[in-house]
């Protein structure tokens, strides 16, 4: 809190479950799009960049929505790994299209960079909409989640 505004937040994210691998297919290219399922509260396919490639959100999005491995829908996240402590990350919701930011959606991210070996925590996640820091509680498996808070919005509402 910094002159009676909060500035930073944390939020415990619960635990995400790697679901195993996905597989579709990006009809603009013809090639396979390899992807990890996580479950956060919601589902989620991340795809992580090899190196030296690029995969625009859109492509990816719509040929895991495609593909019938999600049935309710399913965030996507294409996801560059700088180091092991450090990630770049677009992401894509259901319906909505790009986003600037998704708070489970670098979680699920950072939980299938961590399954596959290549994150160890903390993990710097940079987002269009501002960076976020994730950490592993190793007790009990929670991710938390910190970044800056802004307002967004205010209103006044009458009752």
């Amino acid at each position: 809190v910094e002159d009676g505004a909060v500035t930073r937040v944390t939020v415990d994210m619960g635990c995400p479950v790697n679901k195993g691998k996905g597989l579709a297919f990006n009809k603009e290219t013809g090639e396979k799009i390899v992807f990890d399922k996580v479950d956060i509260g919601s589902s989620h396919a991340v795809v992580f960049l090899e190196e030296g490639k690029e995969l625009p959100i859109a492509q990816a999005a719509e040929a895991i929505e495609n593909s019938m491995t999600f049935l309710g829908g399913v965030a996507t996240e294409v996801v560059e790994v700088i180091n092991s402590h450090e990630i770049s990350m677009l992401a894509w919701e259901t319906g909505d299209g790009e986003t600037p930011a998704c708070a489970t959606g670098a979680a699920a991210s950072v939980a299938g960079g961590n399954a596959k070996g290549l994150l160890e925590m903390p993990v710097l996640v940079h987002l269009a909409g501002g960076d976020l820091t994730i950490n592993i509680n190793e007790e009990t498996g929670h991710y938390y989640i910190t970044g800056s808070a802004e307002n967004g919005i205010e209103g006044e509402i009458e009752i």
